[in-house]
């Protein structure tokens, strides 16, 4: 990502260098998308001409890109020319490469990596990442999906070469996730909402409406994992392992969300049922401070937590978690309190509608993520439990 090359390029010594190798594809995408990463994060450091510290050789099957600290100088370019003479490896990007230069021993029909290291490096870089048939813009640590080069705009193309090798150039990861979340919807609605439909109607059903049910226990299920997982995300980063990220996030909001519903059944055995809509607007309050908080202060406090120790680390990666589960972990039961006063024949519905949603979410969610980053998917669960709220299954106070 932009934010780790940054990272790396900041502590290197004067004159120190960066080697990232990488396999080649057909046609290039992941390399293009590291030299425009690497183009990004170097302008982010301050360097006003990225191209004088880059140097780039590929070879039949990988591509090497090194940066340095500072400009390359004419003998280094002049070893990394004797290099590639040496072992047959084509030169991509040199400060003063040349175009005669390019494409000699691992022949492509155009030198698109020299093409590209020059747009890349140019005024009109945002234009060549936009045409590209691939997506190969700069990934950052908020939208850290590096692989992914897939574009809407380029399938019908590829499609059409069908006969000639066109669906193997596919990246089929981003479509799989379309299709996985299309098969939940229709089972979700084949065996949540379809069969609500024939609940029969009785004397309490007016007070609590159907549609509310589905639309509050949707969005708070929706809601909770989009949080869940951007935290995940987040602790990938401080723990540096997404094994311990996922223990430590799913241990923290089960325990803290936990404690945050049995807080709630306590406040309502002790108090009237009018009391449900005041709690539930102030978890939701609470939930949308405590969020847009962390969006500002989690980004700036990472790095000073990756340089402690891994069980501090991990010690405070389960307490930044603990006051927004806990107040996560107030809407659901106060929604089936709600539900319960209504109409209780709903109440198996309103589990079911939340366990298809945290189905649905941890597809969901890493789509939104790919397109809007984490920041956005975290936005897009508090605008989910402002819905919630605004759908209560009983009326706002």
């Amino acid at each position: 990502t932009v934010d780790a090359l940054r990272a790396y390029y900041d502590r290197l010594e004067p004159d120190g260098l960066l080697s990232i190798t990488l396999w080649t594809s057909t046609p290039p995408r992941g390399n293009l998308r590291l030299f425009a990463t690497a183009v990004e994060a170097l302008r982010a450091a301050g360097v006003a001409q990225p191209g004088d510290s880059m140097a780039w050789i590929r070879s039949w099957n990988t591509a090497t890109l090194i940066i340095k600290n500072g400009a390359l100088t004419a003998g280094e370019m002049q070893r990394a020319r004797d290099f590639c003479a040496a072992r047959a490896f084509d030169v991509a990007w040199l400060p003063d490469v040349k175009a005669g230069e390019v494409n000699r021993y691992q022949l492509l029909e155009q030198p698109v990596f020299y093409l590209a290291a020059k747009s890349l490096l140019s005024a009109n870089a945002t234009d060549f990442i936009e045409r590209y048939k691939y997506g190969i813009a700069p990934v950052t640590d908020d939208k850290p999906y590096f692989n992914n080069s897939f574009r809407w705009s380029s399938l019908p193309e590829l499609l059409s070469m069908s006969g000639r090798g066109g669906f193997a150039m596919i990246d089929v990861g981003y479509p799989t996730l379309v299709v996985t979340l299309l098969q939940a919807l229709v089972a979700a609605v084949v065996l949540i909402l379809l069969p609500l439909a024939f609940v029969s109607s009785g004397p309490a059903t007016g007070a609590v409406k159907r549609g509310r049910v589905v639309i509050y226990f949707l969005s708070i299920g929706l809601a909770f994992l989009f949080i869940e997982l951007a935290f995940i995300q987040q602790f990938t980063l401080i723990l540096s392992q997404p094994l311990y990220a996922v223990a430590v996030a799913l241990c923290a909001f089960l325990v803290f969300s936990g404690l945050g519903s049995l807080y709630v059944q306590h406040l309502i055995a002790a108090a009237t049922d009018s009391v449900i809509p005041h709690i539930l607007r102030r978890a939701v309050w609470s939930i949308a401070a405590i969020t847009l908080v962390y969006l500002f202060l989690l980004p700036r406090i990472s790095s000073g937590i990756m340089a402690m120790p891994e069980p501090v680390r991990i010690v405070a990666a389960f307490l930044l978690a603990a006051p927004l589960a806990f107040a996560m972990g107030m809407p659901f039961p106060l929604g089936l309190a709600a539900t319960q006063q209504g109409d209780a024949r709903l109440m198996p519905w309103a589990w079911g509608i939340n366990g298809c949603a945290s189905v649905l979410s941890a597809v969901l969610a890493v789509l939104l993520a790919i397109e809007i980053g984490f920041s956005g998917v975290m936005l897009c669960a508090l605008l989910f439990y402002v819905l919630a709220w605004l759908n209560s299954p009983v009326a706002r106070k």
